[in-house]
């Protein structure tokens, strides 16, 4: 159109024209509707990913942070090279953690491991419990895992808090390179019981027998359950380990002993029970076979447990002094004649006559009610 002034020149109103119109007014959104409902035959000045980038500028400019996150896997899909270009944005203005739920993370999708490695270091100066949570979500083969390691050690010399989640973490990465002692050392001291989980999952049975007091102290009914499924230490290596804390041994003898009752520990358990367990000290005398009895006796004086002293002496003949502690410790008439009755000795009944009639306050019994 020419007027006498001016030369007008218009042309058809299309959707480019559209699409520049929403991003010099920050309706972004809007834009990238227009680009994902039509094919690319009918646009040709804009992409999703050129506006997606003025979109993300826009966000970051504004410290919109998370939605940035969000934009960059809604624009960048798994396009590596677009990613590993943009992400630098984020750690200008320290925002990796926003990104970093969005960034692609599967191994055939994966970035330089570079990029990962520069949001776990943000997350290992800014945040322990996000860094620890990465280490657990993240596939190791994404990142260099020794230098992550070198990097958390070097942190712990300068860290004040959070140490605990920071050897944690430690623990898992070493898991990552194998490095199982490094890491079962990390839980013992953390006293972690993930300890447990990473014995088995690891088939690392044959290398804890140095750890036993450690991991009894965390735990010992997980310890034993391990010791006993997998039988990979021998028991009497286990005792000799266990054996300077005494409450360990009696635990794993114990429960030992129900798997195994051939009587291979009785001995030691007979003095176990008379510390630990003095309930389960009587029963077990009377069903063993497999101790020796004068030992057992002379723990039992010792302690002064009267009642394993009468069953004992009764098992080695002394009838007659098993009948005196029966009246003289005991003071129980009725256990007395039972006892009598059981052994049908005659010199034992007149015992225990002589007895009835020199103790003011018993019954007496008559010779002839033998």
């Amino acid at each position: 159109m020419i007027t006498p002034i001016d030369v007008v020149i218009a042309s058809p109103y299309d959707l480019d024209d559209r699409i520049q119109w929403f991003i010099q007014h920050n309706k972004f959104e809007d834009a990238l509707d227009i680009l994902m409902q039509n094919d690319n035959r009918h646009i040709h000045r804009h992409t999703v990913q050129s506006v997606g980038i003025d979109y993300l500028d826009h966000l970051l400019g504004r410290e919109m942070y998370d939605a940035a996150g969000k934009l960059c896997m809604k624009i960048f899909g798994k396009d590596s090279n677009t990613w590993e270009d943009q992400i630098y944005k984020f750690a200008t203005v320290h925002q990796l953690r926003s990104v970093s739920p969005y960034i692609p993370r599967t191994l055939d999708s994966k970035l330089n491991p570079h990029i990962y490695e520069m949001i776990l270091y943000e997350f290992l100066k800014l945040d322990a419990k996000g860094f620890l949570n990465l280490v657990k979500e993240w596939n190791p083969n994404l990142y260099n895992v020794s230098a992550v390691i070198n990097a958390v050690l070097e942190h712990l010399l300068v860290c004040e808090v959070d140490k605990n989640l920071y050897l944690e973490a430690l623990a898992i990465l070493y898991s990552f390179l194998k490095r199982y002692d490094k890491s079962l050392s990390m839980y013992l001291k953390l006293k972690h019981k993930d300890v447990f989980t990473l014995i088995q999952k690891h088939n690392l049975y044959g290398v804890i027998q140095d750890m036993l007091i450690d991991l009894m102290e965390l735990d010992h009914k997980q310890t034993i359950a391990l010791l006993l499924e997998k039988n990979t230490i021998s028991s009497d290596k286990i005792v000799e380990k266990l054996r300077p804390t005494q409450l360990h041994l009696y635990r794993y003898l114990d429960e030992y002993d129900k798997k195994n009752p051939k009587g291979k520990y009785h001995g030691e358990l007979v003095k176990l029970y008379s510390i630990f367990a003095r309930e389960k000290l009587l029963p077990f005398l009377k069903k063993s076979d497999h101790y020796p009895i004068q030992e057992a006796l002379d723990i039992c004086k010792k302690e002064k447990f009267y009642p394993e002293m009468v069953y004992l002496l009764g098992r080695m003949g002394n009838i007659e002094e098993a009948l005196d502690l029966i009246i003289n410790e005991l003071k129980d008439m009725q256990q007395a004649i039972s006892f009598c009755q059981e052994h049908d000795d005659p010199d034992l009944w007149n015992d225990l006559i002589n007895h009835s009639l020199d103790k003011p306050g018993w019954p007496k019994l008559n010779p002839c009610s033998q």
